[in-house]
């Protein structure tokens, strides 16, 4: 019940010992993680806050498969697979993953890929095996197509097409799903054609459907030798300069800040912005290592925020559906692309061009509403679309829980005392039909970025309207920009001027720019951006008001 501490300069006991009574004591936390890799279970004490799984895999197992280039989630060097044990597997960035968030999981490496019928021959020299007997199948097909030159980046291609054929039969896979799955890989040797075209021989006619990749040497337990307990664990630096927290309950949460305090901590999720992109809106340089959080508290163990999309009909407002804050980007665009609704379909559309694939199966459509709130400069493409919706935020403070919009979230960013701690537990995003009786429910998404996928937006809008069928008047709208002005601009002299105007006319297009301009005028002027022009930001945000306009003609 007595901890002995030595002082100096102080009373102490006759052997230099001062005795601190229980109450000083400081509360204990398990420190240790249990995950498999590549079949094989691993047990860490105490990992360090900022060591990645990519850190793990490469130094201290030697798994030098996995390789790390831009460190930021926008390469797919990478790509490993894995997920909770038990879980459906997926491909994720090892340069992003925290491994003080890998209690858990289970991964598979690039190394564990051999043909399941001379897995064993895989060390021996190539003048005494063919070539075909040692490759796993989607390795043979990359080198077959000749899909590879220097060979750095084909890991991560190898590893992405491996997590796709275990998510999905081949014979229910088309080329076209092949080529979007790979929005999160760069080459800079081959040109693309030659990967992309090896890995469609797995769906071309003819092709045998059993072809398909299992590392079933390293094929992962269905359980941990033991399951960890549910407790809250604590890892530190050595300095103890950094420090991380895992949650596993409100209740939990509630104890724990108490004990951190009076520094505020910082939610985290799966980390992917904190450790990728954040670092350009920090006012930091772009080659520095990402700032990482004093404290971090890992929220996403809490049930609340694990409730999978769903559904649900909201009385006199209609349906929305309704999800927990963990659920990943990638949960929600399938979300989206299951459900018949209009709206939900336009959305799932402009979700496939959030970041790409391995850093939107982690990252939780939550957190990215959580980094624009606390870089206002960080162009958000998740923000203006749920603000356009109205997508109600379930929100927890201390003080309480309340409901708020996206866009008030997110002005809370630019308070001068700055944002506050808040805890996003879930949101409700509306589900509208294009025709509604005598409405029609217009909603479009648009963004101009460097490349078509896994790029920032230059400007992005995102626009509700709502007009009647018979008089084509604009009953109501919603209108939101990125990339304009600092943090989300919501356009509400372009709403009131286009609100109670018939759509069809050039003069609605025209209050529609004259709004847009005093909206801009109104909100501080245009924000800096160093590789844009004022210009070319404002004729984006145009142009996109035009294409709205063109596509409210053609319904009516």
């Amino acid at each position: 019940s007595e901890v002995r501490k030595m002082v100096s300069g102080t009373a102490a006991d006759e052997d230099g010992w001062h005795i601190l009574e229980t109450a000083q004591l400081p509360k204990t936390y398990l420190s240790s993680l249990k995950f498999i890799v590549n079949g094989k279970e691993h047990v860490v004490e105490n990992p360090h806050p900022r060591k990645t799984l990519a850190d793990y895999l490469r130094s201290d197992l030697g798994l030098t498969g996995t390789k790390v280039a831009c460190g930021e989630g926008g390469c797919g060097a990478c790509t490993v697979v894995g997920g909770p044990i038990s879980s459906p597997v997926r491909s994720f960035n090892a340069c992003l993953r925290p491994l003080c968030q890998m209690d858990g999981w289970s991964v598979t490496t690039v190394e564990a890929l051999k043909s399941q019928a001379t897995s064993g021959n895989c060390c021996r020299s190539s003048t005494e095996i063919s070539d075909s007997a040692c490759y796993h199948p989607v390795q043979r097909k990359l080198a077959d197509g000749n899909g590879v030159q220097c060979g750095f980046c084909s890991p991560g291609w190898v590893m992405n097409m491996y997590a796709l054929l275990e998510q999905t039969s081949a014979k229910n896979l088309k080329p076209e799903d092949i080529e979007r799955y790979f929005d999160g890989n760069l080459c800079r040797c081959t040109g693309y054609r030659a990967i992309l075209q090896s890995f469609h021989t797995f769906v071309e006619p003819g092709a045998d459907v059993e072809d398909r990749h299992r590392s079933v040497e390293f094929r992962p337990p269905e359980r941990l030798s033991s399951a960890s307990p549910k407790d809250i664990r604590r890892f530190a630096s050595p300095d103890g300069d950094l420090q991380w927290y895992s949650v596993f309950s409100l209740d939990q949460l509630q104890k724990l800040l108490p004990d951190i305090a009076p520094t505020e901590p910082l939610f985290v999720c799966s980390s992917t912005g904190i450790r990728g992109v954040a670092k350009y809106y920090a006012g930091k340089s772009p080659l520095a290592l990402p700032e990482l959080p004093k404290i971090a508290v890992d929220i996403s163990g809490l049930p609340e925020l694990q409730e999978r999309p769903a559904i649900l009909s909201n009385g006199a407002t209609g349906a929305v559906l309704r999800l927990g804050a963990a659920v990943s980007i990638s949960d929600l665009l399938q979300a989206c692309d299951s459900k018949t609704s209009s709206t939900s379909k336009v959305l799932g559309e402009h979700l496939h061009r959030v970041a790409g694939t391995q850093v939107r199966n982690v990252a939780s459509w939550a957190g990215n509403l959580c980094m624009a709130r606390a870089h206002p400069n960080f162009v958000s493409d998740v923000a203006p679309a749920l603000a356009a919706l109205g997508t109600k935020l379930q929100i927890h403070r201390a003080e309480g829980a309340s409901a708020l919009a996206v866009e008030d979230f997110l002005a809370e960013g630019l308070r001068p005392e700055g944002a506050g701690a808040a805890l996003v537990i879930s949101g409700e995003i509306p589900v509208l039909e294009e025709e509604d009786g005598e409405t029609i429910n217009v909603f479009r998404c648009y963004k101009t970025a460097q490349r078509h996928v896994n790029s920032h937006s230059i400007v992005n809008g995102c626009f509700l309207l709502s007009v009647d069928r018979k008089s084509g008047v604009c009953k109501a709208a919603r209108l939101f920009f990125g990339g304009l002005c600092e943090g989300l601009l919501r356009a509400k002299t372009l709403e009131a001027a286009v609100q109670g105007k018939v759509v069809v006319p050039d003069s609605f297009y025209t209050a529609a720019v004259q709004g847009l301009m005093a909206d801009i005028k109104s909100s501080g002027g245009l924000s800096k951006d160093s590789a844009s022009s004022d210009d070319y930001r404002i004729s984006l945000a145009k142009a996109y008001l035009f294409r709205l306009h063109l596509s409210i003609q053609s319904l009516l």
